[in-house]
Order: C-alpha cells, then sequence, then structure tokens
C-alpha cells in the first residue's frame, strides 16, 4: 500500500502544477479559465507534432512549452481581455472559457484522433526503494514539480516580477496607480501558467498517455484545488493536489477502478461544501 500512496503522491504532484497555474491566472486575471485543461491537452499533442516531424526531443519539449503558452496568451487577448473591457460579468467570461475549452478539445480529437496518446515506447523503468516501487517518468512528475515549486517560491519572494505578480493579484487598481504595467504582468502569468499546464500534459503523455478529454478532469481539479486553498498562496494548492493524488490512489486501492472517480468526486465534493461553510482569512500574499 505505501507504494500506491507514493504513486498518488506523484499524481498529485503533476495535477499540482496545473493548479498551479490555474490559480496564478485566476489571481491575476479573475477568470476561472477552465480552458486551462485544454491547454494541458494540447501540450502534449504538440509535442507529439514537432516529434513527427523529427525535431530533436529536448526542442520538442521547450517548443510545446512555447507553443502552449502562445495558446494561452492568445486566448487571454482574443476572449478574455476583450470580454472584461466591456464590461460583461464574470458568468459571461466563464461562459466564454468553457466554449474555447470545447474547441480545442474537438480540434485536438479531429486533429490527432480520440485514441490515447502515448508519447514513450515500450514499458517504462521501474525503480525500487525498499518497499515502495515507483516508476522513471512518476520519479519526474515528484521531482520536477518540487523544483517547479522552488523556482515559483524564490519567483515570487525575491524578484521584482514576483512582487509586481502579488500586487496586482492584490489590488490591481492601486498596482496601476504605483506604476506597475498590469497588462504586462498579466501577459507573463498566463503565458507561465500556460507553460506549467503543458509541462504536465507532456509528462502526463509520457507517463500513462491522454486523451483529448484529459482537460475536463484536471481543470475540475484544478479549480477545486483553487476553491479549497485560495489562490493567494501558489504553495496551498499545490499541497491540495497532492493530497488529492493520493487520496484517488487510495480509494482506487481499496475499492475497484469502476468506483473509484465516482467516490473520489463525491469526498471532493463534500469537502468543497464544507469549505464553502468555513470562511477563510485572506492574507492577502502569493507566495
Amino acid at each position: 500500500m505505501l507504494s500506491i500512496l507514493v504513486v498518488g503522491i506523484c499524481k498529485g504532484a503533476l495535477w499540482a502544477l496545473v493548479a498551479a497555474g490555474f490559480a496564478m491566472i485566476f489571481g491575476t486575471t479573475r477568470v476561472f479559465h477552465f480552458a486551462h485543461g485544454a491547454i494541458f491537452v494540447w501540450g502534449a499533442y504538440f509535442f507529439d507534432a514537432l516529434l513527427i516531424f523529427k525535431t530533436p526531443a529536448a526542442v520538442a519539449f521547450l517548443g510545446s512549452i512555447l507553443l502552449a503558452a502562445i495558446l494561452g496568451v492568445g486566448i487571454d487577448a482574443g476572449i478574455y481581455r476583450p470580454l472584461q473591457s466591456r464590461g460583461a460579468p464574470p458568468t459571461t467570461v466563464l461562459l466564454g472559457s468553457l466554449a474555447i475549452y470545447t474547441v480545442l478539445v474537438n480540434t485536438a480529437g479531429l486533429a490527432f484522433g480520440d485514441r490515447t496518446l502515448v508519447l514513450r515506447a515500450g514499458t517504462d523503468q521501474m525503480y525500487s526503494l525498499g518497499p515502495i516501487l515507483i516508476t522513471r517518468m512518476q520519479t519526474v512528475e515528484c521531482v520536477s514539480s518540487l523544483a517547479l515549486f522552488v523556482v515559483l517560491s524564490i519567483v515570487f519572494r525575491y524578484t521584482n516580477m514576483g512582487l509586481d505578480i502579488r500586487a496586482v493579484a492584490d489590488n490591481q487598481a492601486l498596482a496601476e496607480w504605483r506604476g506597475i504595467n498590469t497588462s504586462f504582468v498579466r501577459l507573463v502569468v498566463v503565458a507561465f501558467g500556460s507553460g506549467l499546464a503543458a509541462f504536465a500534459g507532456i509528462i502526463a503523455g509520457l507517463d500513462t498517455g491522454l486523451d483529448p478529454t484529459a482537460g475536463l478532469p484536471i481543470s475540475l481539479l484544478a479549480v477545486s484545488a483553487t476553491i479549497f486553498a485560495g489562490s493567494d498562496r501558489l504553495a496551498a494548492p499545490m499541497m491540495i493536489s497532492g493530497v488529492m493524488g493520493a487520496t484517488h490512489s487510495l480509494i482506487t486501492w481499496f475499492t475497484s477502478g469502476t468506483w473509484a472517480d465516482a467516490l473520489f468526486y463525491t469526498i471532493l465534493f463534500g469537502a468543497l461544501i464544507w469549505r464553502a461553510h468555513k470562511p477563510r482569512e485572506s492574507t492577502g500574499e502569493v507566495s
């Protein structure tokens, strides 16, 4: 069972990257960016497409993250900003995000098919750490998530851009009054958050694979982690995602795979209802 718990934590670490990107974007733009799940999917498909054209793996990896960042910025510039500048209510922007998600997912299905995309060939290498069995890609999930968490913490706490992002997330009007270029900050946040989602999508494709519909559960998990933990501290949604991953694996272990998702989302829904009746004191920080 210890191996199952570790595998769940690794899965949660991958979810944490997506949740961190979603929380960053929501904190800065105040948009429930459901299309973030489609960025997750397209990161893997961009990588696959570049490999088809014989692009070196390292270049394809970086290129797919860049393309996903451009896609995210394009969604923000072409859909979210125009709607918000015209005074559209948040529900309208949310519907726009859902529409973009639907378009992107169906485009992926039309272009690449509905089959499960696995970006590696053959079986993955297995490591044995005492009683714990873990694959190479699961190790990459944990290590990369921890490394990116450290990078994010340093950026948000000790760089001018990090301070600007925190200021915009806390109070955009005051940030503008202080001379911060909020449009540029927003662009950087959307690009970086989209890059995190694409990174997670590529790793997922290299691990167990994904299909065009994989973005919906990822979006739901990212939204849930942000609602439950808040967007003012990036560490909180990431840790909640880790707990979610461990919980999902334990449920799968103790029940059949058929009922695992149903039980997991029932528990998650109950936790969100409990959280809604337990007000959180905001610190106004993003860290």
